[in-house]
């Protein structure tokens, strides 16, 4: 249930320009899948957090916690470099 949203989640911060908000990464999340849940979108990203995927900014932004791991992130993806 959580690999898609978690997927395309990791697609949307490591092709971002700037950390994300949650409502921002929830608006890229509902644009690549239909209907999300909200509350589904919060518990993985907890999830990715608590993996060490993501790291929250004390500004409540969100941001892979490597940028080596980003980088692999969208070539391992084919996504836009």
């Amino acid at each position: 249930d959580e690999q898609l949203p978690a997927l395309r989640l990791l697609d949307a911060f490591a092709v971002a320009d700037h950390p994300l908000s949650f409502e921002e990464a929830f608006s890229l999340l509902s644009a690549h899948l239909p209907n999300p849940d909200v509350e589904q979108a919060r518990v993985v990203l907890n999830l990715l957090r608590r993996d060490h995927y993501l790291v929250q900014q004390p500004d409540g932004t969100h941001e892979f916690y490597l940028p080596l791991i980003r980088r692999w992130w969208r070539l391992h993806r084919g996504l836009p470099q």
